[in-house]
């Protein structure tokens, strides 16, 4: 795989194709990209096409379709982040609760185990947390 840094071109290298497409792809302006296309017919022919597909309604509307869905697709993905470490929270405070419990001796039935690890609530889960740490039987947990 090879890198091409775009702004490092050099600008005396007129001949060069390839230097040629990396100025055409960091053009600023309409005076740079009109006199990048009067110096070579390729060029000319990428500037023609670049108005064209600007230009056109149904290519204007596939790029806003297109970074419309990279927008959803961001959003999406930092919601399930979100939820995903929401998780992984409750399941830590929830196993917690289970290992303070059982250190200190205190036995579960295992309805009150899985209300516990099925637990999503974080205030919840604190509360018990902090029930866990002083209470003298298991039936204060869940009052």
């Amino acid at each position: 795989m090879h890198f091409l840094e775009l702004p490092k071109l050099l600008a005396d290298r007129q001949d060069d194709s390839l230097l040629q497409w990396g100025r055409f792809f960091r053009i600023r302006n309409e005076q740079e990209l009109e006199d990048l296309a009067m110096s070579n017919p390729t060029m000319g022919q990428a500037s023609d096409a670049l108005w064209w597909v600007s230009n056109d309604p149904n290519s204007r509307q596939m790029v806003e379709m297109r970074e419309l869905a990279q927008i959803t697709h961001r959003i999406t993905m930092a919601g399930a982040r979100a939820e995903g470490k929401a998780e992984g929270v409750a399941e830590g405070a929830a196993k917690s609760i289970l290992l303070v419990l059982a250190a200190r001796g205190l036995s579960l039935t295992e309805e009150q185990r899985l209300r516990i690890l099925d637990c999503t609530n974080a205030e919840q889960l604190n509360s018990w947390l902090q029930k866990a740490v002083t209470l003298t039987d298991i039936s204060e947990l869940f009052t």
